[in-house]
């Protein structure tokens, strides 16, 4: 992921529950514009988790899929390099 109007994932430490959080709406602002396809995954302050695909499902698995893969591959290499 790289440009301009892209907010890093990893903009601080890479380890989920390390503590390190953006604002959710400009994460979501960061992304408009150049997209073919997207998969939103949130959570209200309420708990509630939420869901929203601009494909059907199958599309959005696929794309799921790929995002855990890169996650996984990621978190790995980060515990390597620190």
């Amino acid at each position: 992921m790289s440009g301009d109007n892209v907010i890093p994932l990893f903009g601080g430490p890479a380890i989920v529950g390390d503590g390190h959080v953006v604002d959710p709406d400009g994460v979501l602002e960061a992304f408009k514009g150049n997209n073919r396809q997207v998969v939103v995954v949130s959570m209200t302050p309420d708990g509630e988790l939420r869901i929203g695909s601009s494909h059907g499902t199958p599309d959005a698995h696929f794309l799921l899929g790929k995002a855990m893969q890169w996650l996984v591959t990621r978190a790995a290499h980060e515990r390597e390099i620190t």
